[in-house]
């Protein structure tokens, strides 16, 4: 029984009350008697069993039950409150709630129990923040947070394997140190805190161990030649871990790690090993976990070399490796990320088609199903084997001269270019030159050609370049004809054409005067409108593509219609019109025709002239005048115009001249002079009525005047009596 200082005092005062009875007065006696029976000693100390908060402002609480105790004292004190915020409440029972507490704050709690005698000690709260520290292989520290009004600390190390011999202090510090403890043993750690009476409270508690066996090691499936990925499971009392690798013959290889994993370094490919991983504490090693197997990654193939074959464009690839079954794959990269592989279970295999003018890294691989291992990479120039086709080829065509010139760059070196030129008709053709062009001559017109162009370094030629394709000019059409029509039709124009067919013709007919009419067709005909009547055209055509027209091809020639004769004229003599006019071009012979309101006469004609005979008296007639190629006839003449009349009269012999005046009704005369027996008067009004007189004169005389004679002037028509004779016998001068 632990008695609490109230309790020992009591027992104090019995103690002396009994030997002031003992010496005989009874009735102190009985007064003391009666005291002390009515004397109890003050409760133990209750403990908080359980609290939590119901509420932001609440808090319920449960604590241990203490014999002889009328009622429990609950404190609550508010932390880091200055000055310090404490209430109290009296419960009869083992629990209670208390609310009005502020929210969201910290609280420290304590419980009392009480009688008539007073109350008990409050149990102290263990001390927080317990730490233990390991400083050697056998002692240890302790440090723990202090408790208020705590004066003195009571703590324990007990062995887990002695626990009924623990190592204890009294210590008024929050720390201590322990000493000669077993060295690499597991030991439980707990402070308590004595209260007033000095009667420890609960005790915080921390285990110190060594450190355990690493459990579940694993390596990793990396299949690194080099080094393996050790993982194990954490074990309790370890800060660090080490694995450890060991190969055939007992040759270990390490690593370090804080964490469950390391990578051990340095292995051998294709070997085996044994791996375990044991933990520490910078004190205690834990004993080595359980074994585990593993084999590192296949060895890279080794002295690899490439070659490259200039005549089948391949690149062989040999490696050496002490591999008893898988294959390999050797590769070949370029700068800009492009490969070309070649598989093998031998030493070597072929990688085709080599690429052109680069630099290429080679590397060989190996793999046995599950692993595989790539070599160190190995340089090649495959420029100084295969040369790259000439890139960015142009051709164009001089149409006048039909040479083709062929451009391109290169983006590797080269000594020689060759250009092959095929299509046409006959061989290739080649075109040679240690510059970027060449130019060649004597080209079929309308032909295609199709040009590659390749380089040669002097030993080998690289592939062909991308295929351009030039068209020469077309060939001039041949078998040109052009049909004879009759205006206002146009003229048919067909040709034929030669070698490849130009995309469109164009048909020209240029005339003796300068004019021309001209058709565009993508067929092999097309017509000649708005040619001139009366001339002889020359027809030549033409082809085109998109680069050059065709030369000309040869001309043939097209008589058009006649024109309609011009210049026409018309003398009546004896009742019969004699009409003539200008022979036109092109006219074989002519048709006259003269048409009154009733009457209509025609004549042909081979030349330029006419006679119409039968004609009416007193008719007005017009007179038109149409030409003839054989095959079409042209339109008729202008209607003739008669604006003159024709005097003729039988003069004297003595006479020198003669003098004609004719006068019209309205006033209008007109006259002529001549030396002759006839005379024309001109400017004469359509339709005037005209009087016409005729003298006769001398050097010295003049004679006298004919007898008038009467005509009527037709209106652009030719009238019956419009050209007469005037028969006037002068009298002697």
């Amino acid at each position: 029984i632990v008695l609490s200082l109230n309790n020992f005092f009591a027992l104090v005062i019995f103690y002396l009350l009994c030997l002031l009875w003992m010496k005989g007065d009874s009735l102190w006696m009985s007064i003391t008697w009666n005291i002390l029976s009515h004397i109890s000693t003050v409760p133990g100390t209750s403990q908080i069993t359980f609290s939590r908060a119901t509420n932001s402002s609440s808090l319920q609480f449960e604590w241990s039950p203490v014999i002889g105790t009328d009622r429990y004292i609950l404190v609550v004190e508010e932390l880091n409150s200055d000055p310090l915020k404490s209430s109290n409440w009296t419960f009869t029972s083992l629990s209670g709630q208390v609310s009005g507490l502020s929210p969201a704050t910290r609280y420290a709690s304590y419980i009392y129990a009480e009688n008539s005698a007073g109350r008990g000690a409050k149990m102290v709260q263990p001390p927080l923040g317990l730490i233990v520290t390991t400083k050697t292989a056998s002692s240890v520290q302790v440090q723990w947070n202090p408790v208020d009004k705590v004066l003195q600390y009571l703590v324990t190390v007990r062995d887990a394997n002695n626990p009924n011999s623990p190592a204890i202090k009294n210590v008024s510090s929050t720390s201590t140190e322990f000493t000669s403890l077993k060295p690499c043993s597991t030991f439980t750690v707990e402070v308590s805190s004595y209260n007033i009476f000095l009667v420890p409270g609960e005790s915080t508690s921390s285990q110190k161990t060594d450190p355990c066996v690493p459990s579940n090691v694993e390596v990793s499936k990396t299949c690194s030649p080099d080094s393996a990925t050790v993982n194990w499971l954490a074990s309790n009392g370890a800060i660090f871990y080490y694995a450890t690798a060991q190969d055939a013959n007992g040759n270990p290889h390490e690593c370090f790690s804080l964490g469950t994993s390391c990578s051990i370094s340095g292995l051998k490919c294709g070997q085996n090993y044994t791996a375990s991983v044991s933990g520490n504490n910078f004190y205690c090693n834990s004993t080595q976990s359980q074994e585990v197997a593993f084999t590192t990654g296949p060895c890279a193939p080794a002295n690899v070399a490439a070659f490259a074959e200039c005549d089948t464009n391949h690149a062989v690839v040999n490696w050496q490796n002490n591999q008893n079954y898988g294959h390999y794959t050797a590769m070949i990269e370029d700068g800009s990320g492009a490969k070309l592989t070649c598989t093998s279970d031998r030493l070597n295999c072929s990688i085709s088609p080599l690429p052109c003018g680069k630099k290429l890294n080679v590397t060989v691989t190996y793999t046995d199903g599950n692993c595989s291992s790539t070599s160190t990479p190995v340089s090649m120039d495959s420029g100084t084997a295969i040369p790259c086709a000439p890139e960015d080829v142009k051709v164009s065509v001089n149409c006048s001269t039909e040479e083709l010139t062929i451009t391109w760059s290169s983006s590797s070196p080269a000594e020689e270019y060759s250009a092959i030129i095929s299509g046409g008709t006959g061989q290739p053709l080649y075109c040679n030159s240690t510059d970027s062009h060449c130019t060649l001559r004597g080209l079929r017109c309308g032909s295609r050609y199709n040009v590659t162009v390749s380089s040669f370094n002097g030993s080998c030629l690289s592939p062909p370049s991308s295929e351009v394709t030039a068209l020469t000019s077309p060939c001039p059409p041949t078998n040109v004809s052009a049909v004879h029509t009759c205006a206002p039709d146009p003229v048919p124009v067909s040709w034929a054409a030669t070698g490849i067919n130009a995309k469109q013709y164009t048909a020209v007919a240029v005339s003796h005067r300068g004019h021309k009419s001209e058709c565009t067709t993508n067929q092999t005909s097309c017509s000649l409108s708005g040619l001139q009547c009366g001339e002889t055209y020359y027809i030549h055509v033409s082809g085109a593509n998109d680069n050059c027209f065709s030369q000309d091809s040869s001309p043939v020639s097209l008589h058009t219609e006649p024109c309609p004769p011009s210049n026409a004229t018309s003398q009546l003599i004896n009742g019969t019109a004699h009409v003539t006019w200008s022979p036109g071009a092109n006219a074989a012979g002519y048709n006259v025709k003269a048409t009154s309101h009733s009457h209509s006469i025609t004549c042909s004609s081979f030349t330029s002239n006419c006679t119409l005979s039968d004609l009416v008296c007193g008719q007005d007639y017009d007179i038109r005048v149409s030409a003839t190629d054989g095959t079409c006839a042209s339109n008729y003449s202008a209607p003739f115009v008669q604006n003159q009349a024709l005097i003729t009269w039988v003069g004297r012999p003595n006479a020198l001249g003669y003098n004609v005046t004719a006068k019209g009704l309205g006033g209008d005369i007109h006259s002529c002079h001549t030396n002759t027996s006839s005379c024309e008067v001109t400017d004469i009004k359509c339709g005037e009525t005209y009087s016409v007189e005729v003298t006769a004169y001398t050097q010295t005389c003049t004679g006298s005047q004919s007898l008038p004679h009467r005509f009527r002037a037709g209106g652009g028509k030719f009238k019956f009596f419009l050209v007469f004779e005037v028969t006037y016998i002068f009298s002697q001068i």
